[in-house]
């Protein structure tokens, strides 16, 4: 009996010293359907956004992008299901032309891995990455609302039938 006590306390000194000595490589934030949201991938949009002049707060804008990444996975998981895919030269196009705008507001290239802290090659595939990632969101709602039809008459019935203090 006296042994399995040390042995028990043994095995929780040791998971204790190993538990203190390990860092967290990767923060899951949300996850929708099959689609994971990591926190690195919001940072590095809010990073991207404040390369772009965005001058929302921080704070602010890690809650809008944590949002839109919410409402972007809830549609790729959809685009999944129905199969739905984007063509690579599109992409590719509006690749180009992002990549040569970045560059030119840093400065040069190295400015621009300065900055983002990684290569070209990894700022390219991210930047691939989201781009297609919003081209399949598009086409997705796109589906989505393709036969979706309202009037001015039927909008003007819905908010006249809402009482006027729900109104903002």
């Amino acid at each position: 009996m006296k042994k399995n006590i040390l042995l028990i306390s043994a095995l929780l000194m040791l998971a204790g010293y190993s538990a203190a000595g390990q860092q967290v490589v990767e923060s899951i934030v949300g996850v929708v359907g099959n689609e994971v949201i990591y926190l690195s991938d919001v940072e590095g949009q809010v990073v991207q956004l404040k390369a772009e002049r965005d001058p929302t707060p921080v704070d602010l804008l890690r809650c809008r992008v944590f949002e839109d990444q919410l409402v972007q996975k809830l549609f790729l998981d959809q685009a999944r299901i129905d199969s739905i895919e984007v063509s690579p030269e599109s992409v590719e196009a509006d690749l180009t032309s992002r990549l040569t705008e970045y560059i030119r507001r840093a400065g040069s290239e190295q400015a621009l891995e300065t900055y983002f802290n990684k290569s070209m090659a990894e700022i390219r595939k991210d930047l691939r990455e989201m781009l297609t990632n919003q081209y399949i969101v598009q086409e997705t709602q796109g589906t989505i609302a393709q036969n979706i039809t309202v009037t001015p008459d039927e909008i003007k019935k819905y908010f006249t039938s809402i009482p006027k203090d729900s109104l903002p």
